[in-house]
């Protein structure tokens, strides 16, 4: 399906797209940052889950989520499909700002199918919903084995080994 945004021209498989998301519903995080934010991104950013529904996907199903702070996130979310026009800048939502990535310009490490793109949004900033007390979440991306997975696949995947 053709899709045009703000000088944006996609040529969008939504069903393929649709499929990965609901893969992605199957495998979420758990921890308290990631429950946070599919808990309330939907009431504070309404406009990106209707953009992104437009695409086949949703704003509660980032393929990767960063929580920078407990309330501060910053999500990816792929799409199947091809830009066929590449639009000037950002695409600009209420209270959020996309960038768009092609596939071929970045490194992102997705099993979504070939051909597709990348919508990253700037920094989200959303109020803390769970009945945790925010202080005492630990990210998983803060514990060490994750920092090891994360060093251990820089290291594979570096030009050389002159890294080590």
């Amino acid at each position: 399906m053709i899709i045009s945004i703000d000088n944006w021209i996609f040529d969008v498989d939504i069903e393929v797209t649709r499929q990965y998301s609901v893969g992605i519903l199957n495998d979420l995080c758990e921890c308290g940052y990631c429950r946070n934010f599919r808990s309330a991104v939907n009431a504070v950013y309404p406009d990106l889950d209707q953009f992104l529904k437009k695409f086949g996907n949703a704003a509660v199903t980032p393929e990767e989520l960063m929580p920078y702070e407990p309330t501060i996130y910053e999500g990816s979310y792929c799409i199947s499909g091809k830009i066929l026009q590449k639009g000037e800048g950002q695409i600009l939502l209420a209270g959020c700002v996309l960038s768009v990535l092609e596939a071929v310009e970045t490194d992102y490490p997705t099993l979504c199918p070939q051909p597709y793109f990348v919508f990253r949004t700037g920094s989200l900033e959303l109020p803390w919903v769970l009945d945790e007390d925010m202080d005492e979440v630990i990210s998983p991306a803060n514990e060490p084995e994750y920092l090891q997975r994360m060093w251990d696949r820089l290291l594979q995947n570096a030009p050389d080994s002159s890294i080590n």
